[in-house]
């Protein structure tokens, strides 16, 4: 089956039988869900990043900015970021569990 992009409702009327309408409906509901949960995401991963770096201690914002002055040929990319953040995370969680025993 081949399909066409842009195509007017009323032509898709005539050049496809009811099953392959619902396929290609099925097909665009899929694409623009995907589309809006990737769109989702990446915001909500900006909102975990930007409060993240606001509940950050000011030597490991120094630490950051130091790793970025060494490499200042690289944007952060959202690997490091996420390396270096979920080693921040950890430290904190093992801080809370220090101070807990204690």
């Amino acid at each position: 089956m081949t399909f066409f992009i842009g195509l007017s409702p009323v032509m898709a009327r005539d050049l496809f039988t009811p099953k392959e309408k619902r396929k290609l409906v099925e097909l665009k509901t899929a694409e623009f869900t995907n589309m809006n949960f990737k769109k989702a995401m990446k915001d909500q991963n900006q909102r975990n990043l930007s409060m993240i770096l606001k509940q950050m201690s000011k030597k490991d914002k120094e630490l950051l900015d130091h790793q970025l002055k060494n490499k200042p040929w690289a944007k952060l990319d959202e690997e490091d970021t996420r390396r270096f953040m979920n080693k921040w995370i950890m430290k904190e969680l093992l801080m809370d569990r220090t101070d807990r025993k204690n």
